[in-house]
């Protein structure tokens, strides 16, 4: 191996050791919100779904609270409210910050390991820059649907979510 398959092979490593670090804040900082959320009570009479169910609605992109509702209209429009149970999704206008940075890590993440696996395997210069801009553009757009997703059930399970909007009759 050369000095810069070496570099390469350290940037690995160390989105490795950033991947496993960022998991083990998002499951502390969603344990924490579950300690002190109003839900938490609600759980032990059965009112309240299970942290379990809660993640598998997220992942499958439905309302929190329902699990019926669908959050996304369309690939890139996000529901006002669950069509469902008429919950509030975004409510401020700060809301897209948390989804966002989710969206910018995943994509540098996923640019430059696209970059050093590249590099290791002695592609050219251009190559590895085309490669690594699409790899990043693509985690981006993957991933952005699911941090909001998740972001919305955090935001629920805090109690941020506890509006619901007026239907009309």
């Amino acid at each position: 191996m050369n000095t810069n398959a070496d570099i390469a092979l350290a940037i690995l490593i160390a989105m490795g050791v950033l991947v496993l670090l960022s998991l083990m804040g998002a499951y502390l900082v969603i344990g924490m919100a579950w300690d002190k959320s109003p839900l938490h009570n609600r759980r032990e009479h059965g009112l309240a779904a299970a942290g379990w169910t809660l993640a598998g609605r997220a992942l499958l992109l439905r309302c929190p609270r329902c699990g019926r509702g669908h959050i996304f209209r369309s690939r890139f429009h996000m529901n006002e409210a669950c069509p469902a149970c008429a919950r509030l999704f975004w409510r401020n206008e700060g809301e897209w910050t948390g989804p966002g940075i989710i969206d910018f890590t995943f994509a540098t993440i996923s640019g430059l390991v696209a970059w050093a696996i590249l590099l290791i395997l002695g592609a050219g210069a251009a190559l590895q820059l085309v490669i690594a801009i699409l790899a990043a553009l693509a985690a981006g757009v993957i991933v952005s649907r699911w941090s909001r997703s998740f972001w919305t059930l955090l935001l629920y399970i805090s109690g941020e979510m506890d509006e619901t909007i007026s239907r009309a009759p």
